[in-house]
């Protein structure tokens, strides 16, 4: 009898897979972007000069899902335009 060799996975395989990786991580770095806007001022603070764009989109997401979030950007807003404070 002829021994059969063992297969290797197909293309479509190791596409759907590479697929499913590249997910995981695309989801798992908007999680992270997500949740250091969502804690810190610093950081929304560093994205209004760099990606300006991304932080419109995290006000808009929060204000489509609950009005009341529009407190944060108004109070972004306040500290941002509020002259630094001076130590003497």
């Amino acid at each position: 009898m002829i021994p059969k060799s063992p297969k290797r996975p197909g293309i479509f395989k190791r596409l759907v897979g590479g697929v499913v990786v590249f997910e995981l991580l695309a989801f798992g770095g908007s999680f992270l972007v997500w949740y250091k806007l969502n804690n810190s001022r610093e950081f929304r603070e560093k994205a209004k000069t760099s990606a300006p764009w991304a932080l419109e989109i995290y006000y808009k997401m929060g204000e489509i899902m609950n009005s009341k979030n529009k407190a944060i950007r108004d109070a972004d807003s306040s500290v941002w335009k509020a002259p630094p404070n001076k130590a003497d």
